[in-house]
């Protein structure tokens, strides 16, 4: 039997007309955070699911809203990805929503809630390690590194192909000892397999953020590794800051010491520095395509699987027969 709304706001202790109000997104639904809380719950308790048809038509007919919900804004990858989204929908007429989950589970929900509450026709979840199979909107999953492998439509960039071509190129320079530098997150796990898989754990680093490698930071991995002639960095901030604590201690990159990156931002371009990149544009237009032909029973082309490409610069170089001849990390 279908949940009502009468239900919800027995449940909440509240009136129909509050929980009316509140469910279908009227900015008269005003209440304490107490009473907003109570109502949140019973939705979730009695997996309350609105009359999408009648939302639809109370509105004056379709929707022209998509929902976009991601993990987070913190980097340039997805600012960048929010953007592509937004202009390849502007030009079907479609409004984004955008919702930030922080990763959270209980975001995440409330993040699906607003997007039925707002009358969107359909969300693209982006960059989650959850989501809601059971949403009754169309929904398509964006995804990286390591496959969700749901029901639901996924597009998803796989990094390994990018991270085993730029492994290759490294090597085909001649550097047979590579340091790699990761942060502690999560997100950087294919990119480690992929790297221990063909160098060992020996020279892997990790720190907690870009700025940790200060050349004395810096001075001490490279001392702890002498053989080593170039260093894999899981993203291309901690790309940059370590090439600048090499210069520092008069380390020449990439002559005596070659450094590459991952992610293709706009600084590692400007930068010139070896990267892989994730194909932002054609992720975003796949992904929009692939939710515009469930909401508007289209027919146009999506790539359910997109690989990470190389990006050569001009960061890395012929490795150096030894470098501890060849270098000197000064000590000033």
């Amino acid at each position: 039997m279908a949940v009502r709304l009468k239900d919800v706001a027995e449940a909440a202790q509240v009136s129909i007309a509050l929980v009316s109000n509140y469910v279908n997104g009227k900015s008269t639904a005003r209440m304490s955070n107490a009473t907003r809380d109570r109502i949140d719950e019973a939705l979730r308790a009695l997996d309350y699911r609105p009359n999408l048809l009648a939302q639809m038509l109370r509105r004056g007919g379709e929707s022209r809203k998509v929902g976009i919900i991601t993990s987070g804004f913190k980097n340039e990858v997805t600012t960048r990805t929010l953007i592509h989204l937004q202009e390849i929908f502007l030009e079907h007429n479609y409004t984004l929503m955008i919702y930030h989950t922080k990763n959270e589970v209980g975001l995440l929900r409330t993040g699906y809630q607003e997007m039925l509450r707002s009358g969107c026709a359909g969300v693209i979840a982006h960059g989650q390690r959850w989501h809601i199979g059971d949403f009754p909107l169309p929904q398509v999953i964006m995804s990286s590194g390591e496959r969700l492998q749901e029901s639901l439509p996924e597009i998803f960039c796989d990094y390994r192909p990018g991270v085993s071509a730029l492994l290759d190129h490294l090597e085909s320079l001649g550097h047979k000892k590579v340091l790699f530098i990761t942060l502690k997150l999560s997100g950087t796990t294919c990119r480690y397999r992929s790297f221990t898989e063909r160098f060992g754990t020996e020279g892997v680093f990790t720190v907690s953020k870009p700025q940790d490698l200060t050349p004395a930071k810096v001075r001490e991995i490279v001392e702890s590794c002498p053989d080593a002639t170039a260093a894999f960095c899981s993203n291309d901030l901690l790309a940059l800051a370590l090439r600048e604590s090499l210069c520092a201690l008069g380390v020449k990159v990439p002559e005596e010491f070659s450094v590459a990156g991952f992610d293709n931002t706009l600084l590692s371009e400007l930068c010139l520095l070896t990267t892989v990149d994730q194909a932002l544009e054609r992720r975003c237009r796949s992904a929009a395509n692939a939710l515009l032909n469930l909401i508007e029973n289209r027919c146009d082309p999506v790539e359910y699987y997109i690989p990470a490409e190389l990006i050569v610069r001009n960061s890395c170089a012929q490795a150096k027969i030894s470098r501890k001849e060849s270098v000197h990390v000064s000590s000033n």
